[in-house]
Parts: structure tokens; C-alpha cells; sequence
């Protein structure tokens, strides 16, 4: 359930609830209010979970790209081991192997600026979403207020 409709249930149990003889208070169910926070609490770690599985998808991928990335120049390296063995074009090996090697570094450096490119963007999606979360109680406690104002 979204925190918003949390929060309205909320302020519904409130404004449903009994007046009292004396003062500006009123009687709630205290289960019904401590359901509704207890639902409150249980939505806000679904946002921090899915943002630990973002980070852990990306790092997943970040280290399957570096695992890709070792390959290559594992790679390379065999290639330039076989070309060596024949030495009529030994220094084309050579400029072979070090033109595939400075790529799978390149690719490789890529790859982390991309990872650690979309790992930026997920973060400040999630964080955003709990900044909109934060701004959401804050604005649900001062109407709070307000109604407890009027009460009074």
C-alpha cells in the first residue's frame, strides 16, 4: 500500500474518533493506529530494498563486464603467446596483442564509468523517492498539527 493512503487512513482514524468530555482530544483505536504505522514502516524498507537490489544488479553486472573485460585480455595474451611461436611475424604479434590489450582496458574503464554512471542514477531515483516519502509525513504532520490546533 502506497504511504500516502497510509497516512490518509491515518488522519481518517483520527477524524473518526470519538471526542472526549473534557479538552480537545479524542479516543482512537490504538490496534487500528498501530497497524497503520506498522504498514508505514513495512513500505518504506521496500524503497531501501529495491535500491540494495538495483545496487547489487549493478554491481553483478559491473563484475561480469570486468570478468568479460579479463577474458579479453587473457585472450590477447594466449594469442600473442601463439604468434610468438612463429617468428617471421613476431612483431606484428606484439603490436597485436598490445592494440588488444589497450582496448579490453579501455572497454574495461568503460564499462566501471557506466556502472558507476547508473549506480549514480539509481541512487538519487531512490533517494528522491524518500525525500517525496519525507515530504509526504511532514506535510501529513503539520495538517496534523493544524486539526490539533483547531481542537484546542
Amino acid at each position: 500500500m502506497d504511504i500516502e493512503d497510509l497516512l490518509l487512513q491515518l488522519e481518517q482514524e483520527i477524524r473518526d474518533g470519538r471526542k472526549v468530555l473534557i479538552g480537545n482530544g479524542v479516543i482512537v483505536n490504538p490496534d487500528t493506529i498501530y497497524s497503520i504505522i506498522e504498514n508505514i514502516r513495512n513500505s518504506i524498507p521496500d524503497i531501501i530494498r529495491e535500491a540494495r537490489y538495483i545496487v547489487s544488479t549493478s554491481e553483478k553486472t559491473k563484475e561480469e563486464s570486468l570478468i568479460r573485460a579479463r577474458n579479453i585480455v587473457s585472450d590477447a595474451k594466449k594469442k600473442a603467446d601463439e604468434i610468438l611461436s612463429n617468428n617471421a611475424i613476431i612483431k606484428e604479434a606484439e603490436h597485436e596483442a598490445a592494440v588488444i590489450k589497450s582496448q579490453a582496458l579501455d572497454y574495461q574503464k568503460r564499462i566501471r564509468v557506466d556502472v558507476a554512471d547508473d549506480i549514480d542514477i539509481l541512487l538519487s531515483s531512490a533517494e528522491k523517492a524518500l525525500e517525496e516519502n519525507l515530504e509526504i509525513i511532514k506535510k501529513a504532520k503539520e495538517s496534523n498539527a493544524r486539526r490539533r490546533s483547531d481542537y484546542l
